[in-house]
């Protein structure tokens, strides 16, 4: 329902028509930090689907980098005497959606983490012959989740100089 798409059994299926889902993602997430703060332990928010083709739209790696960079954008300069296009296209954000950091208004330090009772987010797509699960690791949680206790589940983290604007990830 979330993500726009019909139905699996519906005639008229567009594979093409469906909403990017790291706001609501991460709303799902937030929903849960309250739960997740009573836990004295490292708390994962799994968010899953037995919806077909949401689970092959919708649970992909760019999608479980979103919730650790934000919603990314293709980003240029452009000369504003000559309106051209100058240098190459790139990838920003703004952090906006970034379910574990955050800009921090009126401070020093630019950025601040948030969501830190969640230690893991899984993203399951169920509805396939092979699973489709992805991790993505909180930078800072209250409590680390060791992801060797789920050895066959790839995890996203944010790469080192995130502090520092620069928001690539790694899989590991």
């Amino acid at each position: 329902k979330e993500s726009g798409l019909y139905p699996t059994d519906s005639p008229d299926i567009d594979d093409t028509a469906y909403q990017d889902m790291t706001e609501k993602f991460r709303s799902e997430i937030s929903k849960k930090v309250k739960q997740c703060r009573k836990v004295k332990a490292p708390c994962i928010v799994v968010i899953a689907t037995l919806h077909s083709k949401a689970s092959v739209c919708c649970i992909y790696e760019l999608a479980v980098e979103e919730l650790l960079t934000g919603t990314t954008y293709i980003t240029g300069s452009v000369n504003t005497k000559t309106g051209k296009k100058v240098g190459d296209t790139y990838e920003s954000t703004r952090l906006e959606n970034s379910a574990f950091i955050r800009p921090k208004k009126n401070s020093i330090n630019w950025i601040e983490h948030a969501r830190n009772p969640v230690s893991a987010v899984l993203l399951c797509g169920f509805s396939s012959d092979l699973p489709n699960v992805l991790g993505c690791l909180h930078p800072n949680p209250n409590y680390t989740f060791d992801r060797i206790l789920l050895p066959q589940v790839k995890f996203c983290r944010l790469a080192e100089g995130y502090k520092n604007g620069q928001f690539t990830v790694e899989w590991i």
